[in-house]
């Protein structure tokens, strides 16, 4: 451990036991300046570069109602899963972190459980970026690690219809300089169309004309907040990654690996984002058994 690494620990450590105990809270005069320190750290250290909104499946459970759940989170049914419980859309991580934290502990103690067509989805705001390259380099490096992420998260095969892969004619449009307007599809999107539609692949862009986000629909469900706040971290890299720099990747790249997902989504770049993203990435490739592929 670096000499700065360690010095951030002590330093976080310190602070949270001092917003933590009371008797600080109450006689400590510097109380107030060391919120205003960890606040500031917080922002720097935790910054969100794209908004986030987070879609929580389960099972039904009676003893679960909307105002037990955070005040960011609201309950609503699920036609395949039960319950879902939807964020607002979180332009700061502490309150996505915190409340996230608090919805998963309310939904388990009530009694919810994940079973085989839960699933957890993700949303990334994205109508901020008006740079037409930079959407393309993110759609490049999504159908680049495709199978990556397939292998990674394990999708049960209860959820596949839910969670599609990229049909072959959206690369072929995209690399024909027509694959954005094809893959949002706004016509089929509006109608219901679903097998035109990308409402049901895992990288949705249907989503853009509801909720102005792209939509992450692979991660199968869970409660444990760590998990999401883990894939979140994966979504903030490449979203920063694709959007700030100038990534070159070839479509449909076969020598793709966990390894270079690391590398392609520059976790450096960001330093608790793309560490919590890189740990996740390396340990879940270290439990693979066999890879995914439907």
């Amino acid at each position: 451990m670096s000499r700065k690494t360690l010095g951030t620990v002590v330093l976080s450590f310190g602070l949270f036991l001092a917003m933590s105990n009371t008797r600080i809270q109450e006689h400590a005069p510097a109380f107030i300046a060391l919120r205003f320190v960890w606040g500031t750290y917080s922002a720097l250290v935790m910054k969100l570069s794209f908004p986030v909104g987070i879609e929580i499946e389960t099972s039904k459970s009676p003893d679960l109602t909307n105002r037990m759940l955070p005040q960011e989170y609201e309950l609503g049914e699920d036609n395949t899963a039960g319950w879902e419980a939807r964020s607002k859309k979180f332009e700061t991580a502490e309150p996505l972190i915190e409340s996230t934290a608090n919805c998963c502990r309310v939904m388990r103690n009530a009694g919810c459980q994940i079973h085989h067509k839960c699933g957890l989805h993700v949303h990334i705001g994205f109508k901020q970026i008006g740079d037409l390259s930079a959407k393309y380099r993110l759609f490049r490096f999504i159908s680049c690690y495709e199978n990556i992420f397939f292998d990674l998260l394990q999708p049960w095969p209860e959820r596949i219809e839910y969670c599609r892969k990229l049909r072959p004619d959206t690369w072929r449009s995209f690399q024909q300089g027509q694959g954005f307007n094809y893959w949002l599809n706004k016509e089929a999107s509006q109608s219901g169309d679903t097998s035109r539609s990308s409402r049901y692949w895992w990288f949705n862009g249907a989503s853009m004309f509801k909720h102005g986000t792209v939509e992450f629909r692979l991660m199968n469900g869970t409660l444990n907040h760590d998990e999401i706040l883990d894939w979140v971290a994966v979504l903030q890299c490449i979203f920063h990654a694709t959007t700030n720099l100038n990534i070159k990747l070839d479509w449909r790249n076969t020598r793709v690996t966990p390894k270079t997902l690391v590398r392609d989504m520059k976790a450096k770049e960001n330093e608790f984002w793309g560490r919590r993203a890189s740990n996740w990435i390396l340990e879940k490739s270290e439990q693979l058994v066999a890879p995914t592929r439907f």
